[in-house]
Formats: C-alpha cells, structure tokens, sequence
C-alpha cells in the first residue's frame, strides 16, 4: 500500500483529503485562516476535527498574533509538515486533483486518491478488497461501494475484474477448511479510447477452448494454439512452435486446470475468464512497453490476478503448477496474436521463420494501446508509418 495511506491511517478521511490538497497546493510556513480550509474541502461541520487532526499530526500549527480591535481574534495556522518536499516528489498531483471540481463528496475523492497512489506501472489496481480499502480511507465499506461506482459512471476507473472466491477444491486444499483462493476485483486508471476505429481485423485466438466444459485433451490445446497462425506460415516453424508449446502444457498441469475448472460454478468461470482477459492485457503492456523490453508475464503475475496474496510458492504446488500453465498460455497467447499483427503490418507473405525472427528484432517498436469490451480483446496500433492517424484494430474473442 502507498505510504500516504499508511502514514495516515489514524486521519479521519476528511483531514486526509485536506492535507493532500495542503500538499499538492501550499508550501511550508504558509498562512491558513479558517476560509482556507473550507476552500480546501473541510466542512463547517468537520472543520474542528481536522484542525485537531492536523495539529496532532504535525501539519499544522496554531499561528499566534497580536490583536489590538476588540472581539475574538480569527484563528489561523500555518502550515509546517516535515515530510512535504519528500512527499510532493511521490504524489502525481494532476491526477490526484482530478476530482477536484466534480460533485463528488470527500469520501468519493478519497477513494480516488487511493487507486491513483496504489496503481501499478500500467494504471492497475489490484489486490485490494473493499474492506481493505475502507480501513485505509478511514470509510465504511458500503462508502466505498459507492465511491467506486461513482467514479465508474463518471468514466474514471474501469473494474476489470470482479471480487470472487472460487468454490474450494479438494485438489488445492492447503489447511482444513480455509479457502486458498481469494481474489478481490481489479481496477485499471486507464481508460481506453475506442470511439474510431478505422479499420477492424479479426483473428481466430479464442479463451473458450481453455474454460470449455467438454473433455478436451491437452493435443486439442496446443493444435488449436497452431491453427491460431496464418495458414501460409512456413511448415517448419509450426513444427518447432509444436514442439515448443508441448513442452509448456505437460499432462500433469493440464490436469491440474481442468480439476480446478470443472468444480467451479458458472459465475467463478466468468471471473476466471475477466482475469485471463486482464492478464493478456498486462501481458501486451509488458512486452510492449519501452521500459520493459521484451518482458513477459510471469507466475507471479498470474498468481496474483488469479488469487490475490496467496503465496503459491510456500503453500501448495499445484497452485503453483495451476499458475505455470496459465502464464505459458498467455504469453503463447498474446505472443501469436501480437506476430499476427506484425505479419499484417509488414504484408509478410508467405510466414516464413525469417519473418518472425525479425517480428522478436522489431517488437520493441510497435506502439499500441489494448483493451476489453463486451468479451472482445482489441489491440488498437498507430500506424504513423503507414498513413498519418490511421488506427489498425486487431480483435480475438476472449
């Protein structure tokens, strides 16, 4: 959890969003008279309890003046929080002022200060339960159901997954009684873009074979995986990519996913398929990313979306072996859709095993944004070098 957060959690969460906005706003040793703070967001009503809070945190200090006019002199204080320049460098203060402005009430603009300080490199928000979250903000928890869906219907976060508890399964079982498998809901900060598309081209990558009910044996897996590439590609490459992907999904894993599945009720397979769709998007954003070259998602990644803290790697293997088959599957996954791409882009006709070896050269280069709508994955790339705002749109059925 970010330190803003930890630092106060004894600040009620009015004071809270009053010292984020002294932060964002003022500089040491400034003057505060009472009209200040209720521009800042204090009510009249809370105004005594978040100047108490504040002075006992150290924010604030009561300013002493001379006062010759008769009648009560007006308060004012002046603002001396230590930690201000260290913690100005770590607050992105044009997003967290985002809500500034809106008709939001101040446990709504601190939730959103919460996923604006807890997002990930990739504007993801997960692993955080409502309860955890109001015990952060200093909120009830029906507070903060609200507040998200506040800041959902006004086009802030997106929820990309939602909070669910897979049905134990005796296969997964670690301690009598105790469910292993918790996952609270996934947000993400970055909200897609998808009013034009300029032009739509359709691949044949599809989730349902995974989460199929039927009996499916493991070759079906890694031939649909095959049939997922251009027919025209080169024999030789599908071959080894065959043999590569055989070597990924063993007997022993793929056994291990379709116990898990096949005790689980409908809407935890919902879930599952939500966070497969967020892992391919994570995955896209890793491989993609300037920062990251050439990274791919890992197990812990995938444990993570999958079922939240839980520590796979000191508590039960077959978690771990759960969370292996499913991170190959996605980085395969995305892997073929994103040379689909590259191949489109390049007119690369026949696919031969040179074209992808220069698809794993140039892959760094490819700007792109992806997102999830209505059980479509869409992968949406700038084309600059082809015609100026030009949008290509890859989608694949999730």
């Amino acid at each position: 959890m970010n330190e803003f957060f930890t630092f106060t959690s004894n600040l009620s969460p009015y004071t809270k969003w009053v010292l984020i906005r002294l932060i964002t706003g003022r500089v040491i040793g400034d003057k505060l008279s009472k009209a200040d703070f209720l521009e800042l967001g204090c009510t009249h009503n809370k105004f005594k309890k978040v100047i108490e809070e504040l002075q006992e945190f150290n924010a604030i200090l009561k300013h002493k003046t001379e006062h010759s006019k008769k009648g009560r002199p007006a308060e004012s204080y002046i603002f001396i929080y230590d930690e201000h320049t260290e913690m100005t460098k770590s607050l992105p203060i044009e997003k967290l002022l985002k809500v500034e402005g809106k008709s939001f009430r101040v446990p709504v603009k601190i939730v959103w200060c919460f996923f604006v300080l807890n997002q990930d490199e990739f504007g993801h928000v997960e692993n955080f339960s409502l309860p955890t979250i109001a015990n952060a903000c200093g909120l009830k928890t029906i507070e903060v159901k609200t507040a998200v869906t506040k800041l959902i219907e006004h086009d802030l976060i997106t929820q990309l997954t939602r909070g669910c508890t897979f049905r134990k399964n005796e296969v997964f079982t670690y301690e009598e009684n105790r469910l292993i498998t918790k996952r609270p809901s996934a947000y993400s900060l970055s909200i897609p873009n998808y009013d034009s598309l300029d032009e739509l081209n359709t691949t044949a990558l599809d989730f349902n074979l995974l989460l199929s009910s039927k009996e499916v044996k493991i070759g079906d897996y890694v031939s649909s995986i095959c049939n997922w590439l251009p027919s025209s590609f080169d024999i030789r490459y599908k071959v080894l990519f065959d043999v590569y992907l055989n070597g990924h999904f063993s007997g022993l894993t793929f056994e291990l996913v379709k116990s898990y599945l096949a005790d689980q009720p409908e809407s935890s397979i919902d879930n599952f398929r939500s966070s497969l769709a967020l892992l391919t998007i994570k995955c896209i954003k890793k491989i993609l990313s300037c920062r990251n070259q050439k990274q791919h998602l890992s197990i812990l990644d995938v444990s993570n979306s999958l079922f939240g803290t839980t520590d796979i790697f000191h508590m039960n293997s077959n978690l771990y072996h759960l969370s292996s088959f499913i991170t190959s599957f996605i980085n395969v996954y995305v892997n073929c859709l994103l040379f689909i791409t590259y191949a489109y882009f390049k007119k690369s006709t026949p696919f031969r095993v040179k074209a992808y070896r220069n698809y794993i050269s140039e892959i760094d280069n490819m700007k792109a944004n992806v997102f999830v709508l209505k059980r479509n994955l869409f992968l949406c790339l700038n084309t600059n070098n082809l015609t100026p705002k030009v949008r290509i749109v890859f989608s694949s059925k999730i």
